[in-house]
């Protein structure tokens, strides 16, 4: 998936602090939430962002919800956290997906809380799922939001929210109830699909780095996107209702090489990718 991919809106050129890379030629993306949709994080979702070319940074819009295949296609990096009210399947979710640098290929978790199972989804570039290996999971089902990758075990990270039935029976949009006494888990399971899951209790989430970039004070930063040497965040200061597009030198993280200054604050996102052209 590129940019040429995507039916766009781009807008006039942008105010830039410092300066681009003029290698860096592509489009910075986030999914955000369609007012639509029946839950913010529930698919299709918009998407937003900067497109940068030769030095030059432009604002970019979705010209409509970006759809596509349950439950990761086109763009598996913005794929939607929960796809519900679809009538040719379950309602599901689907934890933040990671890229096999060595295949290509996505991996994901997707839960289905009416039915008490998940499966471990290997798709390829395009969203495509190629494998589907199922695993029981416990009751009440938990929330897993985001996977990481080992050379042996995709890693599930589980946060303090359960499925709950009594929640769905009542018709809430996303029938998920927060358990601030649960702990956070970490979850093994072996990349051959061939054995259920080993959880763990564990309080640092696998695969966050010690030391992130620094974007200043008051500002909230989405997850960054490593695109060769350089590392690409939004940024969203709540108190000053600004949003930005921060782009550091992966060798120094201390400041940006530049900050794009977005038109309007629309918050950051987990859900990003970088769009090559």
């Amino acid at each position: 998936m590129t940019a040429y991919d995507v039916e766009l809106l781009v807008e006039d050129q942008l105010v830039v602090e410092g300066e681009l890379p003029r290698e860096l030629t592509g489009s910075l993306v986030q999914a955000l939430a369609d007012p639509r949709a029946p839950h913010p994080l529930a698919g299709p979702l918009l998407h937003t962002g900067v497109r940068l070319r030769d030095g030059v940074a432009r604002w970019y819009r979705s010209a409509a919800p970006l759809c596509g295949r349950p439950p990761l296609g086109p763009i598996p990096a913005l794929a939607p956290a929960f796809w519900l009210g679809r009538s040719d399947l379950p309602d599901m979710t689907v934890a933040r997906p990671v890229r096999d640098p060595r295949t290509g290929c996505w991996h994901t978790v997707a839960t289905y809380p009416e039915l008490g199972y998940g499966e471990h989804l290997t798709a390829g570039p395009d969203g495509t799922v190629v494998r589907a290996a199922p695993f029981a999971l416990a009751d009440p089902v938990p929330y897993i939001s985001g996977v990481e990758l080992t050379e042996r075990y995709l890693v599930m990270i589980e946060s303090p929210m359960v499925y709950s039935r009594a929640a769905a029976l009542v018709g809430n949009r996303a029938p998920f109830v927060a358990r601030p006494e649960r702990a956070v888990r970490v979850g093994l399971l072996p990349r051959t699909g061939d054995a259920e899951p080993t959880w763990l209790p564990e309080a640092v989430v696998p695969g966050s780095p010690e030391n992130g970039p620094v974007l200043g004070p008051g500002w909230v930063a989405g997850r960054p996107v490593q695109v060769g040497e350089w590392l690409l965040v939004f940024g969203h200061h709540p108190v000053g209702r600004r949003g930005a597009a921060h782009v550091f030198r992966i060798a120094d993280l201390s400041s940006p090489l530049a900050v794009v200054q977005l038109p309007v604050s629309v918050g950051a996102s987990d859900r990003v990718a970088w769009l090559p052209e």
